[in-house]
């Protein structure tokens, strides 16, 4: 009887183990959880990320997790201290916008945000500026071309107009700043854009945001090896149908019919009439037109500074004679 109430004891005490839960940088993490899996045993680690648990047995298995690490498990067998380190978890952060002068995860926000990645900005054909690239991408944002010329301006309406007599435009922020500039930017430089179209934009900015804001983030440098990327094209633009126009005999005789009919002296003579001179001026001021665009980046860095250098061409020579536009834009970043 002896015996028995021995050995009964011995399985309830069990295995002691101790040890010290670490980031990479070996510094203690206070608070973690260390659980026997499959049981009710467990224990949290101290200000200096210290624990100690009993296991049932050396089969027994502990579970090591925290938020934001990414969680380990180790069988107890005949170890009576076991040491960890904890990774920090790389899972990357879910539809993270850009909201006012931080951050926020997208499931997260109550207001209207319709988010633009850079995948999506030269999707569907030629985009010269930040306003064609999101033309149509973004639920409750109208864009309109003000002018069919190339480089004409576009004009965008979020959720409508708000004004009759002042200007119904979004505000533009580009990295944090307020700029008049903001749709001009190359769609090549930009890494996102996020549109605020409710109410939430009137607290942040104020007055100034109450048609809206358009928040756009530029690319920037990267820690590691430094990338070079060129992005090219070159493309044709023809006028589809040409309208069928009479001559000009055609034309004099038809205005005199007309001015005959309604009694008054013909407009044209009888030697207006017998000239053979036909001119073609749709022809003549119309041309087949070439649109080309060419970006230059340079990103790369460390740890304590990043630098991100771009060089944008975009040329387009219009249709129509005498409307041709070109545009050089620049950037540098340097942030440390």
């Amino acid at each position: 009887m002896t015996f028995l109430l021995s050995i009964e004891g011995y399985a309830q005490t069990g295995i002691k183990v101790s040890g010290k839960v670490s980031d990479a940088k070996g510094q203690g993490i206070p608070g973690v959880s260390v659980k026997v899996k499959g049981g009710k045993t467990g224990a949290l680690t101290d200000a200096s990320g210290s624990y100690t648990v009993t296991a049932p047995n050396a089969q027994s298995i502990l579970q090591f997790s925290f938020i934001g690490f990414d969680p380990q498990e180790f069988t107890v067998g005949t170890k009576t201290e076991i040491n960890v380190t904890l990774a920090e978890t790389q899972n990357e952060l879910e539809q993270v916008v850009v909201v006012g002068y931080g951050t926020s995860k997208k499931k997260d926000l109550t207001g209207a945000i319709s988010s633009i990645s850079k995948e999506s900005l030269n999707l569907g054909g030629v985009t010269s500026n930040v306003a064609q690239a999101i033309q149509g991408r973004a639920s409750g944002v109208q864009v309109s071309q003000a002018s069919s010329a190339p480089g004409g301006s576009t004009l965008i309406r979020i959720r409508g107009g708000n004004s009759i007599k002042s200007t119904n435009e979004p505000l533009y922020v580009v990295d944090g700043f307020i700029t008049d500039n903001g749709k001009d930017i190359a769609p090549s430089d930009i890494e996102d854009i996020q549109i605020l179209k409710d109410a939430s934009a009137t607290a942040i900015y104020g007055s100034r945001g109450a048609n809206g804001v358009v928040m756009i983030t530029t690319k920037r440098g990267k820690a590691g090896k430094s990338v070079v990327e060129l992005e090219s094209y070159y493309g044709t633009q023809r006028i589809k149908e040409k309208p069928e126009l009479m001559n000009a005999t055609d034309y004099k005789a038809i205005a005199n019919a007309k001015a005959l009919e309604q009694g008054n002296p013909p407009e044209y003579t009888a030697a207006d009439l017998a000239s053979t001179t036909n001119t073609d001026w749709f022809s003549l001021t119309t041309r087949n037109a070439t649109v080309q665009s060419h970006n230059l980046s340079i990103t790369g860095g460390n740890e304590d500074t990043r630098i991100s250098i771009s060089g944008n061409y975009f040329g387009q020579i219009g249709a129509l004679k005498k409307t041709d536009f070109n545009r050089l834009l620049r950037s540098f970043q340097h942030r440390s």
